[in-house]
């Protein structure tokens, strides 16, 4: 347990550092939206397969995002029928629950959006960093996110498609609670919601960490509890009128005529509640979004020529004592539902503050309408006078406010002009001032900006590893090829320094040895060449600890490198030597860095040389010890046990990696008995092995067993002289006592081994149990 627990220190040290710029994103309340457009390389995939990931400095860590999906419809298709009013076709999110239906195209498409929110962004990492779990490594896209308000804040934030349904977009997480509650029927809205008029009752709720809303009827939202300061409702009513006193037009009416739906939906990252129906104005259209602690509210006017238009907030007996503020009036004044004098006339931002919590809303206005101007509307007084009596909700009015808008042009369809409003509350505590309202506003009018990062990585190294040259896999064609990309050894590792002793998913079986290793280098600085390696190799008797004292390797046959036909479109380096000229031994590849081992080399752009290791153990399965590969008559009857045509690259038991197991494959295992010692460069240098010229227990092991065979040789052909009934005799008895006759002469030459050579128990220990297993 404790080298484990060393070792995930050690891997955590180096996700670490892999972190080459930390996020300094200082935005939580903001979402980043994008769509597919924006990142052409997750289009077509599903939408649920679409996961997102940060990097804290010490590893990844998921975070939740949502696929939202868009489609073009028309407003008679959003009322589930042709109504009287000329078409118009909209791009509007899809919903399966209402009339628009869900998105033709299933795919994540370019007009899909993608949203996060920005206190999930992290770090930005190494391209060296391994991938998380259960995504296609293949997918990876990096966003940069940028905060124009504040200049040089980014965060990043990495997509991946995920490989299994073990990953969930939300990452666990539902930062808001949409509940649309219908109360007709059964609460079906394709079956109960009447499109032509009301009343269509609701009692929806939305609810996060922060806040909560309740909603009544299409239009009509009568609660408002600020969670993070008293928790009490607030609201009375967010509404609607052409002028004070004047009930004719009101969220009322709105919700009383035709109406629909167009999505109510709840996700991990926010909830969705747009409709439209506004007397008059059919396809005027409200698109509520919720995030845990921001609300955007959008108001798409669609309408004829109207006098004018009051889009208000009218709080409750509640709000008694909260300070109001906008930035024209920023010394404040209080709701106590007593009259005051305030400046009126166009603004952007203001505030509700108290015990009760805060409130911080801005308005941005987007249209090109002619001749419109704006003002404002205040009133706090529990007896409106004449003239301002409260058409809807109670008849008080307590520090009601919000922007008034004279004069307004046709929107309608046909109509050259447009009108989209957005007011965004911000929810928090009791401490909020001005200032920080006066920031959400400049944060509502500069959006943050999210972008595929394109600017330039330090190199890094993204993948190592073996390939089978000249092998079935391959071709059988000695030069280098994109072929030889199938005949890697997917089931074989790198063996990096410090990950603890290496095993036999290090090591392969190759009959030609090691012929073929690939390295994929990203970004590197200048153009590869093989002056940019070095390669050691191991004695063939034993491996020590000290690669050091290791022979240089002979040089490459071939050296190559493909552009882009690397892990995640990184380069390709592929080098290969002849067979047999690494084999039964480990080889040390080392991509020099600018570093003293790597001599300062500035070619390759890695800020430190990589150093990794493979080996090789002739006709070995995987049957060796703990601390050895080792090729024995086991290997040999495994091959025998185990014919077949059709093997794959990763059969254990076809070595010379023709795609048939057959009995070439034991005769391989046969000729090479011998051992490998897996190397274990995160301890302390270990004296050399086998190389005082005097064999240990696992060789005269492999030598015993060597004699044996020869014994059995000269026996058969002693029996094979004899007459045919006494060969069968002798056959038989003789064939019946192998198995023994092996064990026996091996247990004599390892006796005698232990006698001569300081055998180690342990060791000693893991032979006799594969002797006798």
């Amino acid at each position: 347990m404790l080298k484990r627990r060393l070792l995930l220190e050690c891997l955590e040290s180096r996700q670490l550092l892999a972190v080459t710029t930390p996020g300094t994103l200082n935005r939580p309340a903001d979402p980043v939206v994008m769509t597919g457009a924006d990142v052409p390389a997750v289009l077509g995939i599903a939408p649920e397969d679409l996961v997102a990931f940060r990097d804290t400095g010490s590893g990844w860590e998921q975070i939740p995002i949502q696929v939202d999906e868009r489609a073009l419809a028309t407003m008679h298709q959003i009322y589930g029928q042709a109504i009287n009013h000329p078409n118009l076709t909209i791009l509007t999110y899809a919903d399966p629950n209402t009339y628009v239906g869900a998105d033709p195209d299933s795919t994540l498409d370019a007009d899909d959006e993608i949203a996060f929110m920005a206190k999930d962004t992290g770090g930005r990492v190494s391209l060296s960093q391994p991938a998380p779990a259960d995504v296609d490594l293949a997918s990876r896209v990096e966003l940069v996110i940028s905060d124009p308000v504040d200049a040089g804040n980014q965060g990043w934030v990495y997509l991946f498609q995920r490989t299994s349904g073990a990953l969930s977009p939300g990452a666990g997480v539902s930062y808001v609670d949409y509940q649309f509650n219908l109360l007709v029927g059964n609460g079906n809205y394709l079956a109960n919601y009447d499109t032509a008029s009301g009343p269509n009752p609701e009692n929806s709720t939305i609810e996060t960490d922060y806040y909560s809303r309740r909603f009544v009827e299409r239009w009509i939202t009568d609660e408002l509890n600020i969670k993070v300061g008293t928790d009490v409702d607030l609201l009375d009513r967010h509404r609607f009128q052409f002028a004070p006193g004047f009930g004719g037009r009101s969220e009322d009416t709105f919700s009383a005529g035709e109406g629909a739906f167009i999505i109510n939906k709840s996700g991990p990252v926010r909830a969705i509640r747009s409709w439209v129906g506004a007397n008059s104005g059919p396809y005027t259209q409200r698109e509520e979004i919720y995030y845990e602690q921001r609300e955007d509210v959008y108001t798409y006017l669609r309408v004829h020529a109207i006098p004018a238009g009051m889009d208000l907030f009218d709080y409750n007996a509640a709000a008694s004592g909260m300070i109001y503020y906008n930035e024209l009036n920023p010394a404040g004044v209080l709701v106590d539902g007593q009259p005051d004098s305030v400046t009126t006339g166009a603004y952007e931002w203001e505030l509700l503050v108290g015990a009760q919590g805060s409130l911080s809303q801005s308005h941005v206005l987007d249209t090109n309408l002619p001749g419109y101007s704006q003002t404002s509307y205040y009133l706090d007084d529990i007896t409106p006078p004449a003239g301002e009596t409260q058409v809807t909700g109670d008849s008080e009015s307590w520090g009601q406010s919000g922007p008034w808008i004279h004069n307004l042009a046709s929107t309608d369809v046909g109509s050259p002009y447009y009108l989209t409003s957005l007011r965004a509350l911000y929810y928090g505590g009791p401490d909020v001032t001005t200032a920080d309202a006066e920031r959400h506003n400049e944060l509502v009018h500069n959006p943050l900006q999210a972008a595929i990062d394109g600017s330039p990585q330090p190199a890094a190294i993204l993948g190592r590893h073996v390939f089978y040259n000249e092998s079935k896999f391959d071709g059988g064609t000695p030069g280098v090829s994109t072929s030889d990309d199938l005949a890697i050894a997917t089931d074989k590792s790198a063996y990096l320094p410090g990950s603890g002793a290496a095993t036999f998913d290090n090591v392969t079986s190759y009959s030609r040895g090691i012929n073929g290793i690939m390295i994929d280098i990203a970004a590197p600085a200048g153009t590869l060449s093989i002056d940019d390696f070095a390669f050691k190799m191991s004695a063939q008797s034993g491996a020590n600890n000290t690669p050091s004292t290791w022979s240089a390797a002979p040089a490459p046959a071939a050296f190559s490198v493909r552009p882009g036909a690397g892990v995640s479109g990184s380069d390709r380096v592929e080098i290969i030597w002849p067979a047999g000229a690494i084999e039964n031994r480990w080889l040390e590849v080392l991509v020099e860095g600018d570093d003293a081992l790597g001599a300062n080399n500035t070619n390759t752009g890695l800020a430190a040389s990589d150093i990794f290791y493979f080996g090789n153990r002739i006709g070995e399965t995987g049957s060796g010890t703990p601390g050895l590969a080792i090729t024995n008559a086991s290997d040999e009857i495994a091959a025998r046990n185990n014919p077949g045509f059709g093997a794959a690259v990763t059969n254990p038991f076809d070595f010379d990696r023709s795609g048939i197991v057959n009995a070439l494959d034991s005769i391989v295992a046969r000729n090479n008995v011998g051992t490998l010692t897996y190397i274990n460069l995160s301890d302390p240098p270990a004296a050399p092995q086998g190389s005082s010229g005097e064999p240990t227990a696992a060789v005269a092991l492999a030598l015993a067993e060597q004699q044996f065979r020869d014994e059995v040789v000269r026996e058969q052909a002693s029996v094979a002289s004899t007459g045919p009934d006494l060969q069968s005799t002798t056959r038989s008895s003789r064939t019946a006592s192998a198995p023994q006759l092996l064990v026996t002469s091996a247990l004599v030459e390892l006796e005698l081994v232990a006698n001569e050579t300081p055998l180690d128990e342990l060791v000693g220990d893991e032979l006799l149990a594969s002797l006798t297993s």
